[in-house]
């Protein structure tokens, strides 16, 4: 078996390089990151038991995991042997990854079965725009709690799978789902939540998806096809950049539909449907997270829309460049923002925002160049 390689390891970003047939490339993402996963297995079997108490905290965490395994048998058979390695590679219980993997769709099984809430949706703001040296597109992805430990969780896999094409993804220990990714082919994809009324669990989860896309998708046309075929369980938001165009699919089984991006004007996308077709599916809100430290009008559809506003606005007021682009995220930004990227396909750099502390795009940008990384 091909071993796990750090190819950089920083308080605020870790790079890693996974590669094989995907029992390796779990194996070798466990065993890296053992310590990471085990703590975090603890922190959340801790905040069942503050949230309800030890003994209906234990209940509930054991009832959740069970649900976890109803889902299993949509996620593809080698995602699930991943899953299998990264948990024999951490020595932790399977279930407890397939958990962490699934957790927006339990999030919304718990809250109807319990009346209570997982605070696990995530809420993001993206933006392509046109510039002298090409499409650029830029992403904020925010969480609602944990923000004082999971921005220096942060790692970007190097992922080389024995089948498909190879990418990078901006992501956290344990998880092998895909949130912002940009494949060998410089294919980019972004993934945002979307409130909507219609929602379904016996489908593939919606960042199991995107990793599927990312993996075995040569550019837009494929990877749309993907979607469209199967869109996956929740309402997502999921923006799809080549060299030379952009699109971003509305989901919401079993309804699809897509925008595609039309310079001058930038494509801006935040987390709610947009599309004509797709109006009838819009939720007015998420659920507000118990102790969250963003505002409540961040999970209404209001509050949505004024940033999507927000972001057309400062990508049309100035010319965009790199640094622009920083100073944009930055004022979209949030106490939540826990990760922050750019890229410029045509010239196949990017740049990572690395901060311990939200919102990251306050601290250091990071640059790298694809050709060094895959």
């Amino acid at each position: 078996m091909p071993k796990g390689e750090i190819l950089q390891k920083e308080e605020g970003l870790t790079i890693a390089r996974v590669s094989g047939r995907p029992y390796d490339l779990g194996f070798q993402h466990g065993e890296m990151f053992k310590e990471e996963i085990n703590w975090f297995y603890s922190r959340v079997q801790k905040f069942f038991d503050e949230r309800e108490g030890q003994i209906r905290g234990k209940i509930s965490f054991f009832v959740i995991k069970r649900f976890a395994k109803k889902i299993e048998k949509f996620i593809p058979a080698e995602l699930r042997e991943e899953m299998d390695g990264l948990a024999k590679g951490a020595g932790v219980d399977y279930d407890f990854i397939l958990l962490i993997n699934v957790i927006e769709e339990l999030s919304v099984i718990y809250r109807r079965l319990f009346k209570l809430h997982l605070p696990w949706s995530k809420g993001c703001s993206c933006f392509v725009a046109k510039t002298q040296a090409g499409i650029i597109w830029g992403r904020n992805l925010d969480y609602p709690v944990w923000t004082e430990f999971l921005p220096s969780q942060s790692i970007l896999f190097v992922c080389q799978p024995s089948n498909g094409y190879s990418f990078l993804s901006l992501g956290w220990p344990g998880i092998i789902g895909v949130a912002t990714a940009i494949s060998k082919q410089n294919l980019s994809l972004i993934l945002l939540e979307a409130m909507t009324k219609k929602w379904t669990w016996q489908g593939v989860p919606g960042a199991m998806a995107t990793r599927q896309a990312i993996q075995y998708s040569q550019d837009i046309k494929i990877a749309t096809e993907k979607f469209f075929d199967k869109p996956p369980t929740l309402g997502k938001n999921v923006v799809l950049v080549s060299k030379n165009s952009a699109r971003v699919l509305e989901l919401s089984s079993p309804n699809v539909a897509s925008r595609d991006f039309n310079s001058p004007s930038p494509l801006v996308v935040t987390n709610h449907f947009q599309h004509e077709t797709m109006k009838e599916m819009v939720a007015s809100s998420f659920l507000l997270p118990i102790l969250t430290v963003m505002p409540p009008e961040f999970f209404t559809l209001e509050g949505s829309q004024k940033r999507n506003q927000k972001l057309e606005k400062l990508c049309k007021d100035k010319e965009i460049d790199i640094a622009r682009a920083k100073e944009v995220l930055n004022e979209v930004a949030t106490p939540g923002t826990i990760q922050s990227m750019i890229f410029l396909p045509e010239k196949e750099e990017f740049w990572i925002a690395k901060s311990i502390q939200p919102p990251v795009t306050r601290g250091e940008w990071l640059s790298f160049k694809l050709k060094d990384l895959l």
